[in-house]
C-alpha cells in the first residue's frame, strides 16, 4: 500500500509513487534521470544544492525533476532539505555526501 501525506481535506502521494510509475506512464524514466541528476549534483562540488537552481540547468521542469529527486532520496543517495514553499519542487534542496559520490562512481 502506498503511503500518503495529508489529512481529511488534503491528500497527496509521497514522491516514491512518481519515482516508481513515471517510467511506465510518462515520456521519461526517473531511474535514468536520477543518474543524470546525480552527476549534475556531484559536479557542483558542494555539500548542498537548491532544487530549482539545479533544474534550471537541466531544463526538465518540476514534474520530471521531482521524480528523479524522489528516486535519489528514497535510495538514500541524497538527503532532502524540506521547508515551506519550494516553488513546486520536492525536495526544495539536497544535502549531499559520500553516498552520492559512491553512486556516481558506480555508474
Amino acid at each position: 500500500m502506498w503511503d500518503y501525506i495529508g489529512g481529511e481535506s488534503h491528500i497527496w502521494p509521497k514522491g516514491d509513487l512518481f519515482a516508481t510509475f513515471d517510467g511506465v506512464f510518462m515520456d521519461w524514466n526517473p531511474e535514468i534521470d536520477a543518474r543524470d541528476l546525480a552527476v549534475r549534483l556531484i559536479n557542483l562540488d558542494t555539500d548542498q544544492a537548491d532544487a530549482e537552481e539545479v533544474d534550471q540547468a537541466l531544463g526538465w521542469g518540476a514534474r520530471r525533476f521531482n521524480a528523479a529527486a524522489a528516486y535519489l532520496v528514497s535510495a538514500r543517495i541524497v538527503q532532502p532539505i524540506e521547508h515551506s514553499g519550494g516553488n513546486g519542487y520536492w525536495p526544495c534542496g539536497f544535502l549531499m555526501g559520500d553516498e552520492l559520490l559512491r553512486f556516481v562512481r558506480s555508474l
